[in-house]
């Protein structure tokens, strides 16, 4: 009974994750578009809208390492 328990618990936290990471993807997703793309004036400003893309993706990948550990306990078994 508790291994069933554990079991859909482990579940339910993987879809708490999945939704965590979509949010907040789609968070930065509006918050570039938003902030970022009214300022690119004709390729004047193309560098710094570079950079910040660079610093999103990132940040992307920095979310999705927090949300879904893929260096955890699979690589330890």
């Amino acid at each position: 009974m508790i291994k069933g328990s554990s079991k859909r618990k482990s579940v339910e936290d993987k879809g708490k994750s999945k939704m965590t990471f979509y949010f907040l993807f789609a968070l930065s997703i509006a918050t570039f578009l938003f902030f970022m793309m009214p300022n690119y004036n004709n390729g004047d400003n193309l560098f710094p809208l570079i950079v910040v893309f660079i610093a999103y993706c990132v940040g992307g990948v920095g979310i999705y390492f927090y949300v879904f550990h893929p260096s955890g306990s699979r690589l330890e078994k």
